[in-house]
């Protein structure tokens, strides 16, 4: 699925085009109004509200008690993108290494988690080597990943010469 180029990337693009991302299994949301396919809807629409995250919250916890946890690595992604257009970074970067520990290994969760990363090393430059981890874990699945790419270049340069991150998702 294709859309605005943004900043972090939904769990629809980890769902739809993980094994296109460059490894990592490909994961099928549930059509319905599970709290699965809420938690992916709110992340969506750009929903960063408490209710948002508890809708998230309700789906993991279904998932993390179902036999084959289908939805869990969507549900982390998604949850991690309703963080950070909030603007808890710290929380989006948890969720996104979550994603990976479940089995979500892509190029898309760990460029996601190199941009929460980024913006925590506007308070913390520590935070910056995290990022450049994240990117080049990205890249090492997909070489030809425009986003991560383009972040690790924006690294390179002096804070102060960086472009900005945008706050909206890919669709």
């Amino acid at each position: 699925m294709r859309g605005i180029v943004l900043p972090i990337v939904t769990a629809l693009s980890v769902v739809g085009s993980a094994a296109a991302q460059g490894g990592g299994p490909s994961v099928t949301l549930h059509v319905g109004d599970d709290p699965a396919r809420r938690c992916y809807r709110l992340a969506m629409a750009g929903t960063a509200t408490d209710r948002a995250l508890q809708t998230c919250d309700a789906a993991i916890a279904a998932q993390a008690e179902a036999p084959r946890r289908r939805n869990l690595i969507a549900s982390f992604a998604n949850r991690g993108t309703i963080h950070y257009l909030a603007g808890r970074y710290a929380e989006a970067a948890g969720d996104f290494t979550r994603a990976v520990d479940a089995g979500g290994d892509t190029a898309v969760v760990h460029t996601n988690k190199g941009l929460a990363y980024e913006q925590l090393g506007r308070e913390e430059p520590s935070y910056d080597a995290l990022a450049r981890a994240a990117y080049e874990r990205a890249l090492r699945l997909n070489p030809d990943y425009a986003l991560a790419r383009a972040r690790l270049g924006e690294l390179g340069k002096p804070r102060r010469e960086r472009s900005p991150l945008r706050r909206r998702v890919i669709a």
